[in-house]
């Protein structure tokens, strides 16, 4: 058995996704970039199980961050960084 199979990270990535696109705190163009970068690391061969770690943490990162991931300045992510730290 593959690690695929044993943790059945596919029901991980489309439960992730599911949340994602449910979530009223995320915003309608963090979400689509978030899926957009999703699209990407697939084409890319990114395994399942980090494919859904990526979509969690995201989102996670897209409910804390107080401007749009487009707008964000390096002063963001560090208070970012900084509240997921302490």
């Amino acid at each position: 058995m593959t690690p695929d199979e044993i943790y059945d990270y596919a029901f991980s990535l489309k439960n992730a996704v599911k949340r994602l696109e449910a979530d009223p705190k995320v915003r309608p163009e963090d979400r689509r970039l978030v899926l957009a970068f999703l699209k990407h690391i697939k084409a890319k061969g990114v395994s399942v199980g980090r494919q859904a770690k990526y979509v969690y943490t995201l989102r996670r990162a897209a409910q804390l961050m107080p401007v749009p991931f487009r707008r964000a300045k390096r002063i963001h992510f560090e208070e970012l960084i900084t509240r997921l730290t302490d």
